[in-house]
């Protein structure tokens, strides 16, 4: 998927050395899923019956607040950052299940959605192509731990309640490569 935001930011700089804090949000459009299905042995129908499972992520947001550390030469300066990272992710999830003979595809859906802290880390190469105007490459790899879990259950399940799924939306990397244009204050 892909990202589109903004930055602000403040850089000091002593001979070639940068030194700097920026801020950071971009809305994206990252997402990934899976789906499998199983036999159900505790299910009707001498376990023959199929039970399925499908699920779907997706980041809305990312956003950051970062050090940085660059040297510079002529135009170009090279620099490291990392910091402190926030994400939202959406979860949808269904699960469908035939649990006996007599009952025919009962099926949940649920949505979730939450915001995980994590860190980031990366580099990038600035380059002044006018008087306070320069543009950007960086990759930022985003570390977010933790989960949450959710519950969806199937009402009217032939089990007997309670029937259903708890759905964790667990540990995620993004790796973002991204290019900027910068205005800056002087």
């Amino acid at each position: 998927g892909g990202v589109f935001g903004g930055h602000i930011g403040y850089n000091w700089q002593t001979g070639n050395l940068v030194l700097g804090v920026e801020g950071d949000f971009d809305a994206a459009s990252i997402s990934g899923g899976s789906e499998v299905v199983f036999r159900d042995l505790l299910g009707g129908a001498g376990g023959l019956a199929t039970d399925g499972f499908m699920t779907r992520d997706k980041i809305n947001w990312l956003a950051s607040i970062r050090g940085r550390l660059g040297w510079t030469w002529g135009p170009g300066l090279i620099y490291a950052t990392g910091g402190a990272a926030w994400e939202n992710v959406k979860t949808t999830a269904m699960i469908s299940t035939d649990t006996d003979p007599a009952v025919f595809s009962q099926s949940a859906t649920g949505s979730f959605s939450n915001t995980r802290s994590g860190y980031v880390i990366g580099g990038g190469y600035e380059w002044m192509f006018a008087p306070n105007w320069s543009v950007r490459g960086e990759y930022l790899y985003y570390g977010f731990t933790g989960s949450s879990t959710n519950q969806i259950n199937i009402p009217n399940c032939a089990a007997g309640p309670p029937c259903g799924v708890n759905v964790t939306t667990g540990s995620n990397n993004v790796n973002v490569f991204r290019l900027g244009l910068n205005y800056q204050l002087h």
